[in-house]
Protein backbone atom coordinates (compact mmCIF):
# COMPACT_ATOMS: atom_id res chain seq x y z
CA UNK A 1 0.00 0.00 0.00
CA UNK A 2 1.48 2.96 -1.40
CA UNK A 3 1.41 6.50 0.52
CA UNK A 4 -0.03 4.85 3.74
CA UNK A 5 0.46 8.21 6.03
CA UNK A 6 -2.61 9.89 3.53
CA UNK A 7 -4.99 7.25 3.98
CA UNK A 8 -8.24 8.82 5.87
CA UNK A 9 -11.58 7.83 7.10
CA UNK A 10 -14.62 7.76 5.88
CA UNK A 11 -18.33 8.43 7.59
CA UNK A 12 -21.21 6.55 5.99
CA UNK A 13 -24.56 8.07 5.38
CA UNK A 14 -25.56 6.07 8.62
CA UNK A 15 -23.39 7.15 10.86
CA UNK A 16 -20.79 4.66 10.61
CA UNK A 17 -16.29 5.18 10.53
CA UNK A 18 -14.57 3.25 8.23
CA UNK A 19 -10.94 3.92 8.77
CA UNK A 20 -7.78 2.38 6.83
CA UNK A 21 -5.95 1.24 10.42
CA UNK A 22 -8.99 -0.71 11.55
CA UNK A 23 -9.71 -2.25 8.11
CA UNK A 24 -6.17 -3.51 8.09
CA UNK A 25 -5.49 -4.56 11.44
CA UNK A 26 -7.06 -8.18 11.74
CA UNK A 27 -5.18 -8.75 8.61
CA UNK A 28 -2.30 -8.09 9.79
CA UNK A 29 -2.81 -10.30 13.14
CA UNK A 30 -1.61 -13.83 12.30
CA UNK A 31 -4.78 -14.93 14.73
CA UNK A 32 -6.91 -13.23 13.29
CA UNK A 33 -5.43 -13.35 9.81
CA UNK A 34 -6.10 -16.90 9.34
CA UNK A 35 -9.98 -16.92 10.25
CA UNK A 36 -10.87 -13.26 8.37
CA UNK A 37 -14.54 -12.82 6.82
CA UNK A 38 -14.51 -11.06 3.81
CA UNK A 39 -16.84 -8.33 4.53
CA UNK A 40 -18.27 -8.42 1.00
CA UNK A 41 -18.15 -12.37 -0.21
CA UNK A 42 -19.86 -12.80 3.76
CA UNK A 43 -17.05 -15.75 3.47
CA UNK A 44 -13.66 -16.29 5.68
CA UNK A 45 -10.63 -16.27 4.10
CA UNK A 46 -7.00 -17.00 5.40
CA UNK A 47 -5.05 -14.13 4.76
CA UNK A 48 -2.25 -15.26 7.19
CA UNK A 49 0.22 -16.12 4.31
CA UNK A 50 -0.17 -12.31 2.81
CA UNK A 51 2.26 -10.01 3.36
CA UNK A 52 2.03 -6.34 3.51
CA UNK A 53 4.10 -3.57 2.56
CA UNK A 54 3.35 -0.31 3.24
CA UNK A 55 4.84 2.98 2.08
CA UNK A 56 5.12 6.60 3.06
CA UNK A 57 6.91 9.47 2.92
CA UNK A 58 6.28 10.31 6.65
CA UNK A 59 5.96 8.29 9.34
CA UNK A 60 4.13 10.75 11.55
CA UNK A 61 0.76 10.52 10.45
CA UNK A 62 0.85 6.44 10.72
CA UNK A 63 -1.15 5.79 13.46
CA UNK A 64 1.05 3.59 16.16
CA UNK A 65 -0.90 -0.17 15.80
CA UNK A 66 -0.12 0.12 12.37
CA UNK A 67 3.86 1.14 13.34
CA UNK A 68 3.56 -1.77 15.61
CA UNK A 69 2.57 -3.92 13.64
CA UNK A 70 4.49 -3.44 10.27
CA UNK A 71 8.08 -1.71 11.90
CA UNK A 72 9.36 0.95 9.68
CA UNK A 73 12.11 1.10 7.68
CA UNK A 74 13.79 4.07 6.47
CA UNK A 75 15.23 4.34 3.24
CA UNK A 76 16.75 7.78 2.03
CA UNK A 77 16.96 9.10 -0.99
CA UNK A 78 18.28 7.64 -3.98
CA UNK A 79 21.89 8.99 -4.89
CA UNK A 80 22.70 10.24 -7.93
CA UNK A 81 24.24 7.38 -8.92
CA UNK A 82 21.29 5.08 -7.42
CA UNK A 83 19.59 7.48 -10.32
CA UNK A 84 21.76 6.89 -13.26
CA UNK A 85 21.65 2.88 -12.48
CA UNK A 86 17.96 3.38 -12.10
CA UNK A 87 17.83 4.63 -15.35
CA UNK A 88 19.45 2.22 -17.20
CA UNK A 89 17.41 -0.51 -15.93
CA UNK A 90 14.55 0.70 -16.88
CA UNK A 91 15.48 2.33 -19.99
CA UNK A 92 16.22 -1.14 -21.16
CA UNK A 93 13.34 -2.41 -19.91
CA UNK A 94 10.95 -0.19 -21.71
CA UNK A 95 13.43 -0.76 -25.12
CA UNK A 96 14.74 2.85 -24.78
CA UNK A 97 17.55 2.79 -27.30
CA UNK A 98 21.51 3.37 -26.11
CA UNK A 99 21.39 6.63 -26.67
CA UNK A 100 18.26 8.11 -25.27
CA UNK A 101 19.25 6.07 -22.58
CA UNK A 102 22.53 8.45 -22.06
CA UNK A 103 20.53 10.91 -22.89
CA UNK A 104 18.40 10.74 -19.64
CA UNK A 105 21.69 9.59 -17.38
CA UNK A 106 23.10 12.64 -19.24
CA UNK A 107 20.65 14.82 -17.91
CA UNK A 108 20.96 13.11 -14.22
CA UNK A 109 24.39 13.97 -14.18
CA UNK A 110 23.91 17.54 -15.23
CA UNK A 111 21.48 18.02 -12.70
CA UNK A 112 22.21 19.95 -9.75
CA UNK A 113 21.92 17.30 -6.97
CA UNK A 114 19.66 14.12 -5.94
CA UNK A 115 17.04 17.15 -3.91
CA UNK A 116 16.25 18.21 -7.81
CA UNK A 117 15.57 14.78 -9.14
CA UNK A 118 13.55 12.26 -7.94
CA UNK A 119 12.75 8.50 -9.34
CA UNK A 120 9.73 9.59 -10.50
CA UNK A 121 11.31 13.01 -12.18
CA UNK A 122 13.35 9.94 -14.37
CA UNK A 123 10.52 7.55 -15.34
CA UNK A 124 9.53 11.19 -16.52
CA UNK A 125 12.52 11.97 -18.76
CA UNK A 126 12.56 8.12 -19.84
CA UNK A 127 8.99 8.53 -20.59
CA UNK A 128 9.83 11.62 -23.21
CA UNK A 129 12.55 10.06 -24.35
CA UNK A 130 10.47 7.16 -25.71
CA UNK A 131 7.45 9.31 -26.87
CA UNK A 132 10.87 11.60 -29.18
CA UNK A 133 12.03 7.79 -30.37
CA UNK A 134 8.61 6.82 -31.44
CA UNK A 135 7.63 9.99 -33.22
CA UNK A 136 11.12 9.69 -34.72
CA UNK A 137 10.68 6.48 -36.35
CA UNK A 138 6.89 7.17 -37.54
CA UNK A 139 8.23 10.14 -39.79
Amino acid sequence: MDEIEKAGGMTSRQGNSFDLCNGLLPLLEPSTAGKWNCPYFEIPFDMSLVSWFLTGNDIRPVPAPLRSRCPPIHVGLPTRKHLIAFAERVGRRRDLSKEGIEVVQDLVERSGGTAALSLRMVQRMIEAALAFENKSRLN
